[in-house]
């Protein structure tokens, strides 16, 4: 009797076997070990993302600053041993040249000036008499020289007619003789009372020049002292606004002491602090603009300190045209300076404490919103945006924001 056999099962190819050994290992590892880590997770709205762009870059940096006044005035005490008695005005008032700012008092001053004063009126009176005394003088020399004329005169005529009548043998010889000796006195006495009347013009005016030269000396002193007495009102020397007062009522100053300082408010400059490693690209004449709180205007680099102070170096800026409205000095101010223009580069806003021309960490976004830690070579900065040398294509999405606490992560979640 036959035997009815069950057909035979077909083997599997070498194919088939092998993916169910893949399958079969994948099951395996998956029991053995569980899902893989999930991303960590980080709101969107907790971090700053920028997006690479591609353009004309204007590098700028910027730094506070305040206004101060191009035309300043300390107003020192001229006076030795002084006392302030008032202050007239406060730090802070409108004042013109001649406005008193404030007041001393030095007894000493005032007793010179008056001792001064006096000695002066006393010079005077006694130039006045001196040359009342020459003009007398003069006038009477001149009456001599005439009280000589006419006795000249008169033997003169004497003689003359002496002279006619000894050819008539009316007078004797010895008579005309006398005559004519008297007539020769007179003459002699003429010329010598003329000689002083010509000599008394340089002798009263040597006699002057000499009292002269003492009312001078003495008017120069009563000016000193005059000087001196008017420095006991301290004025402000410049229209302007009064910054400071460096003393107080009853304080005792000294010479050369500083009592205030007064500045100008219709010529003022930006003193502007910039950090060291960006001052290096800083040249006279670059464009500034100034943010004074109630607008900006525009000005230009017109000096850089040498010197580093704290770190920053100071820079003075010029305006171009008009001041901030409401300038006024000591008024805090921001200034952006424009340092150059790079022409079709790669940028984005600048990441937290990035460095210009350095190596950096960032995290770039894909369309997934998973940021990946990426390596980033930046270029020239600017304030608020720097260079992309490599790491980065335009359209790529970075995270700005400090991100160091999330660097021990290759990768996280934004959502």
């Amino acid at each position: 009797m036959d035997v009815i056999r069950e057909p035979s099962k077909k083997r599997w190819s070498a194919k088939r076997k092998s993916l169910a050994i893949g399958v079969g290992a994948a099951v395996v590892m998956i029991l053995l070990w569980g899902p893989g880590p999930a991303l960590r997770s980080v709101s969107a709205d907790s971090l700053l993302v920028d997006t690479v762009k591609r353009g004309d870059l204007t590098r700028k940096i910027s730094g506070p600053g305040v206004l101060v006044a191009v035309e300043t005035r300390l107003i020192p005490s001229i006076l030795p041993k002084a006392q302030v008695e008032r202050l007239v005005v406060q730090p802070g008032a409108v004042v013109k040249s001649d406005t008193v700012i404030l007041r001393l008092s030095n007894p000493l001053v005032m007793q010179q000036y008056d001792e001064a004063k006096l000695r002066l009126e006393v010079a005077t009176a006694e130039y006045q008499a001196l040359s009342n005394r020459l003009y007398d003088g003069q006038l009477n020399q001149e009456s001599e020289v005439a009280t000589a004329r006419s006795s000249y005169e008169g033997a003169k005529l004497q003689a003359e007619r002496e002279g006619r009548l000894i050819k008539d043998h009316v007078i004797s010889e010895l008579q005309y003789r006398k005559s004519v000796l008297m007539e020769q006195q007179y003459k002699s006495l003429l010329d010598l009372e003329l000689k002083r009347l010509r000599a008394i013009p340089q002798l009263n005016a040597s006699e002057l020049q000499a009292k002269s030269a003492l009312l001078s000396l003495l008017q120069r002193q009563l000016d000193l002292q005059t000087k001196l007495m008017d420095s006991l009102d301290v004025k402000a020397g410049i229209d302007g606004v009064v910054q400071e007062i460096r003393v107080k009522e009853g304080q005792g100053v000294d010479q050369g002491e500083i009592l205030a300082l007064v500045a100008r408010q219709d010529q003022l400059k930006a003193e502007i602090r910039v950090i060291e490693s960006q001052a290096r690209d800083l040249v006279i004449g670059q464009k500034v603009v100034i943010d004074a709180g109630s607008g900006t205007e525009t000005g230009t680099v017109a000096r850089i300190d040498p010197s580093v102070l704290n770190g920053t170096v100071t820079v003075d800026v010029a305006f171009v045209g008009e001041q901030p409205k409401g300038a006024r000095a000591n008024l805090r101010v921001n200034a952006t300076i424009e340092i150059e223009q790079l022409k079709n580069v790669l940028y984005i806003g600048k990441p937290a404490q990035a460095k210009e021309n350095a190596q950096v960490q960032l995290f770039k976004v894909n369309d997934s919103g998973v940021a990946t830690l990426t390596t980033v070579t930046l270029g020239r900065a600017s304030a608020t945006t720097v260079e992309i040398v490599s790491g980065l294509s335009e359209g790529d999405s970075v995270v700005l924001s400090d991100a160091s606490e999330l660097s021990k992560y290759e990768q996280f979640k934004l959502n």
